[in-house]
């Protein structure tokens, strides 16, 4: 479980030992306000 009372955004980096296809993403949620409108996804991307 993940969430974030003060930011509107939160970044995961995820990164694998080797090269990879994925070909789904799934994200779960309740109902409401809380839920994301907007899912983006960067390939080779570092963030700080």
């Amino acid at each position: 479980v993940v969430e974030s009372d003060d930011e509107q955004e939160l970044l995961f980096s995820i990164p694998f030992n080797g090269v990879v296809k994925i070909t789904g993403l799934c994200v779960i949620g309740e109902n409401g306000p809380s839920h994301p409108n907007t899912v983006k996804l960067y390939v080779d991307k570092l963030f700080q």
